[in-house]
């Protein structure tokens, strides 16, 4: 009779995943290549402190418009992220917040501007005038 024995899962073969790479690995959100991404942690022996940045930097990336479109199709696959040193991308400056012209129109005018930026703009700096007077 053959004795079976357990070396840990078919995704972990080893038995022996990092505690590191098993967290990345529940956050990333591309779910394929992960014998090679694994492969590539080993490589790269993140110490504690570079994890934590790994783990901020998906952090920021996983709400990019480019990640979350079309499924996820430009979500790069893990090996590839940790190759390519990902974590060290810059977050794109913030945006500024956007007017919300219209609400500012029915506040300053009633809404009487209609539905055009360009007539609020032009009306505001009209009241602006008229008060400075």
């Amino acid at each position: 009779m053959a004795m079976l024995l357990n070396f840990g899962s078919y995704e972990n073969p080893t038995g022996d995943e990092d505690p590191g790479f098993a967290r990345f690995k529940r956050v990333y959100p591309r779910k394929e290549a992960w014998l090679d991404a694994r492969r590539e942690w080993r490589k790269l022996r993140p110490d504690a402190h570079m994890q934590e940045l790994i783990m901020q930097a998906l952090e920021w990336q996983m709400q990019q418009a480019s990640w979350q479109e079309d499924g996820g199709k430009w979500i790069p696959r893990a090996d590839k992220w940790i190759r390519g040193g990902r974590w060290l991308d810059e977050p794109p400056a913030e945006q500024p917040a956007k007017l919300d012209w219209f609400a500012e129109c029915r506040e300053m005018h009633g809404g009487a501007c209609g539905l055009s930026q360009q007539v609020h703009h032009t009306r505001k700096i009209l009241d602006a005038g008229r008060q400075a007077k």
